[in-house]
């Protein structure tokens, strides 16, 4: 090896420059739009002829993210929207938004034991009403 060249490890990237990246990208929507195709992830790696993690790599690279995560709100808006408009069963939706957009329907409950807890502070406030009540509520 010369001096003055750079060692570089791994594969080539697929897509040398972002926007090479971002032409395909729009190509697959068009394409989604023309066959009326729900767009989704797994659907934009087969297109790349590429596989998802890949797709979630470029997401880790500065220059590349900006380009996936705007694919990726693309699309979890277009399966939001044909949820809501009937065109697809709402309960592929929610399984697309938990598995692929971190969405959550999970909800922490907390009823007794903490300083701050809106139980604790409204039984204190009663005056003496909360006579019986264990002291930690």
């Amino acid at each position: 090896m010369g001096i003055g060249k750079i060692m570089t490890t791994g594969r080539p990237l697929k897509f040398e420059t972002p926007e090479l990246l971002q032409e395909q990208i729009d190509a697959f929507f068009d394409h989604c739009k023309k066959e009326d195709e729900q767009p989704i992830v797994e659907g934009l790696a087969i297109f790349l002829k590429t596989n998802k993690q890949t797709i979630l790599n470029y997401a880790g690279r500065e220059d590349y993210a900006p380009l996936i995560e705007d694919a990726k709100l693309r699309i979890a808006h277009s399966v939001m929207s044909r949820a809501m408009s009937g065109k697809i069963n709402p309960t592929i939706a929610i399984w697309v938004s938990k598995n692929h957009y971190d969405y959550s329907d999970k909800r922490d409950v907390n009823l007794g034991g903490q300083v701050d807890n809106p139980l604790s502070m409204i039984l204190k406030s009663l005056d003496g009403h909360s006579a019986g009540l264990p002291e930690n509520i």
